[in-house]
């Protein structure tokens, strides 16, 4: 269970304290939200997988084909 990965050469990580998704362009000096996980449940790890972002939460799993700026629900819980 991974919370940062790199995707297509970007730092994406989950932070937990807000339950956010973040980027970082610049090697994880700063961060900035890329989506709110409002209704989809704790975050819980991020997954690359090449062209997609998988999210694994408490209400399910998600992917993300937007660098993680929008995610569709793959499988509930």
């Amino acid at each position: 269970m991974s919370t940062i990965v790199t995707h297509k050469g970007i730092l994406v990580r989950i932070n937990p304290e807000k339950n956010t998704i973040e980027h970082s362009k610049n090697k994880g000096v700063s961060w900035i939200v890329r989506c709110s996980l409002t209704n989809k449940g704790t975050a819980m790890s991020l997954t690359d997988m090449g062209d997609e972002l998988l999210l694994e939460t408490t209400e399910g799993l998600y992917l993300s084909k937007s660098e993680g700026v929008t995610w569709t629900i793959k499988k509930r819980k």
